[in-house]
């Protein structure tokens, strides 16, 4: 990855941490990392344990950025995710959900709640 490309999504992962906060939520961890994949942010929102994918973009000329985001890379993330709460047995009953985070260079942010393994769209 290019350190143009690096330096967008570290941008975007800030400003979605900054969103996530201004909603509400309480950012627990970024950037967490397994043997099955990594996690962008992890967030916990009330009882609800968020698992972000942010997405940064310039701009929407080639589709949502939530568009890149796959079935094999939300079977990843939830995969990552069983893991994350397997290691912390604090967060046992909490509610669990996948969102993604569309940033744009815009300063626009779009919050895709609750994908499932069936896609963004």
């Amino acid at each position: 990855m290019t350190d143009k490309r690096k330096d967008l999504g570290k941008l975007g992962e800030d400003m979605a941490c900054e969103y996530l906060i201004g909603i509400g939520c309480e950012v627990l961890e970024r950037n967490y990392e397994t043997y099955s994949g990594e996690i962008d942010i992890i967030a916990r929102d009330g009882e609800t344990i968020v698992f972000a994918e942010v997405k940064t973009r310039k701009n929407k000329s080639r589709g949502r950025a939530a568009l890149a985001v796959t079935r094999g890379k939300l079977s990843h993330i939830a995969s990552a995710s069983a893991i994350y709460m397997k290691r912390n047995p604090r967060l046992k009953g909490f509610h669990q959900r996948i969102d993604v985070i569309e940033i744009y260079s815009d300063g626009s942010i779009e919050h895709i709640r609750n994908v499932s393994l069936e896609g963004v769209v």
